[in-house]
């Protein structure tokens, strides 16, 4: 068996995370996580507006070469409240 098809193999059989797990989050715990679910179901993302824009700050003060500027990749999550986040102007 190749590594490749190990790799995939034990990415299969990876375990859910377990309710303790949302004890880390920095912004959720699980009684607000259990209210939203009860509000609007599952699966639900939430994210946190303060670690949105932390995270923009930190891409946009990231050193780049040539002048290229970090901007935000809209396919991978076409969410527009995340967008009126990231450009205000919006």
């Amino acid at each position: 068996m190749s590594a490749r098809s190990r790799n995939l193999q034990q990415r299969r059989h990876v375990a859910a995370p377990e309710a303790t797990d949302m004890e880390t989050l920095r912004f959720l715990n699980p009684e607000t996580a259990r209210e939203i679910a009860a509000k609007v179901g599952t699966p639900a993302y939430v994210y946190s507006e303060a670690e949105l824009t932390t995270q923009a700050k930190t891409a946009l003060a990231f050193p780049n070469a040539y002048g290229l500027t970090a901007r935000y990749a809209m396919k991978s999550s076409p969410n527009a409240a995340i967008l009126q986040v990231l450009d205000p102007r919006s």
